[in-house]
């Protein structure tokens, strides 16, 4: 039975570590001194004292409880104070790992290396929360200690890599796969492929974002976006327009070397559509599965160089259809994605048969052409919408 002594302690102990000042190194020492259990016990959210410090890099506390003998080592076994979880199922070390606090993880490291490998309630290790907050520095000193792949994945099968790009942090990326290369072709129990998370971010490409002038018109007021593009293209310089650019470049460099590290499109391909015939129809029909292809994806996000980089190196990979049927062409059409179009057009070979298909719903490009709920890139007020319909069905 915890008493109101006990509580009064633990609360004069929190105060302490969340208001930091000089004396609180002191109060803290003689609170523990006395009452040793404090130290584990949690809040309401499951947090401890230890949680707090790590996640305010309170390296010198770290250090002096370690010295002073009140944060013993576990000698690699179960319990010890370091591994007390929080709600989330996280110690201390991903804690100090999720907010960059490399001084703190440091110290864990000297004394608790086999906290690396400790997984939280998704199954995350420390290593893959500083991947996804794209904290390098605390990435580089973890990653000494992966000494197995388990240690690089969650329970989902997401990996760092996953992880550094749902976060978008594509330097970082690519320095994963520069380090682990075999995780470019890892997926997720969904069968996402870094690739495939790649291609979910059309903002991080020039071609998605309100940056490019061939994109003037995709947001409602149009001399902003123009405005925007200049200084883009024209004063690089400027603080914010240099973080987009230098975004834009990271993720397509990571494109690039993705797509290097495929040997072969098949796998994703493979799970695709394939056209097959039924017995009692003569039409071909598509059966499909769940993977989802990057170079549809892109296709139907807009990513202009992702679609570019991908049918250069691999070509065959145009004649695929998603779950709806849609081919590549089907997509560019139904997004009326003109400049995707045209490029198309020019580099595909075989058009004419992906042009005449039909999907599962027997819509031909010139339907899809015309479709009243379909998301063009350029916003259109309904004066212009018959125009635009009528352009496309001649494109």
């Amino acid at each position: 039975m915890v008493t109101n002594f006990a509580n009064s302690s633990h609360s004069a102990a929190l105060r302490a570590t969340l208001t930091w000042t000089p004396t609180s190194l002191p109060v803290l020492h003689r609170i523990l001194t006395d009452q040793p259990d404090i130290l584990t016990r949690k809040d309401a959210q499951g947090d401890t004292i230890l949680h707090f410090l790590a996640e305010g890099g309170n390296a010198t506390a770290f250090r002096e409880l370690f010295e002073g003998g009140l944060l013993t080592r576990s000698n690699g076994g179960g319990g010890g104070e370091l591994r007390t979880w929080n709600w989330r199922g996280d110690t201390v070390l991903h804690e100090a790992a999720r907010f960059g606090r490399v001084n703190v993880v440091e110290i864990i490291m000297e004394r608790e290396r086999e906290l690396v490998s400790e997984r939280n309630a998704m199954g995350g290790t420390p290593l893959y929360l500083a991947a996804a907050n794209g904290e390098r520095e605390v990435f580089n000193l973890l990653k000494v200690a992966a000494a197995c792949e388990e240690v690089l994945r969650r329970d989902d099968g997401c990996t760092i890599l996953h992880a550094a790009i749902m976060g978008e942090h594509y330097s970082l990326a690519m320095e994963i796969v520069e380090i682990f290369p075999n995780l470019a072709g890892a997926h997720d129990k969904n069968g996402n492929t870094a690739l495939n998370m790649l291609a979910s971010k059309p903002v991080s490409f020039k071609s998605g974002s309100s940056y490019w002038l061939r994109n003037l018109g995709s947001r409602p007021f149009i001399p902003l976006q123009f405005l925007l593009s200049l200084v883009y293209l024209l004063v690089p310089w400027v603080n914010g327009v240099h973080e987009v650019k230098k975004k834009h470049a990271c993720a397509l460099n990571l494109a690039k070397r993705l797509i290097a590290e495929e040997e072969d499109w098949s796998h994703y391909t493979n799970s695709c559509g394939r056209y097959n015939h039924d017995d009692d129809d003569d039409r071909p029909i598509i059966t499909t599965k769940t993977r989802r292809n990057p170079l549809l994806q892109a296709a139907e996000n807009g990513i202009q160089e992702l679609v570019e980089e991908i049918l250069g190196k691999f070509p065959e990979a145009a004649y695929c259809v998603d779950s709806n049927g849609k081919n590549i062409f089907h997509i560019a059409v139904e997004k009326k994605d003109e400049r995707m179009y045209w490029f198309l057009k020019k580099n595909v070979a075989r058009k004419e048969g992906m042009m005449a298909a039909l999907d599962h719903g027997r819509n031909s490009i010139l339907h899809l052409a015309t479709k009243p709920d379909a998301n063009p890139r350029v916003l259109l007020g309904s004066m212009n919408q018959m125009a635009w319909d009528v352009y496309w069905f001649k494109v």
